[in-house]
């Protein structure tokens, strides 16, 4: 799936040029960098199965962190299926480790993108596009 036209939610730290699915950390004036992961459970080699999605009740789970950890913060999780033109959004709160999870229902194979602002000390952060391709 092309990452072309990837829209960030507005705030997500996109100040001085950086955005996600740019693979990069977000520079900007506000403070030390931050490291946010998303990695989607269960998922192997970006590829999951109709039956094992189906085992699973059409969901997956997507769980990830951000370094520093920055308990209570939000995350915004974004999901665009494989030729579809519309952002899914899910707002999700930082665990107290700096962990988050969420889940998704998913039909066909997407591309999902973690964000987050970023806070007074830390520069906002987005992940590259983590595609899942649902086959068989």
């Amino acid at each position: 799936m092309s990452t072309r036209g990837l829209v960030p939610f507005a705030g997500a730290g996109c100040a001085g040029g950086g955005c996600a699915g740019r693979g990069g950390p977000v520079t900007s004036d506000r403070g030390s960098p931050s490291s946010l992961t998303l990695r989607a459970v269960g998922v192997t080699r970006g590829t999951i199965t109709r039956r094992a999605l189906r085992r699973r009740g059409g969901r997956i789970e997507l769980r990830g962190a951000v370094v520093p950890a920055s308990p209570g913060t939000l995350i915004v999780v974004s999901r665009r299926e494989t030729g579809g033109d519309r952002w899914r959004q899910q707002r999700v709160r930082v665990a107290p480790d700096g962990s988050f999870s969420t889940r998704f229902t998913l039909r066909h194979s997407a591309s999902f993108v973690a964000q987050w602002a970023g806070d007074a000390t830390h520069a906002g952060d987005g992940t590259v596009p983590l595609t899942v391709r649902v086959r068989g």
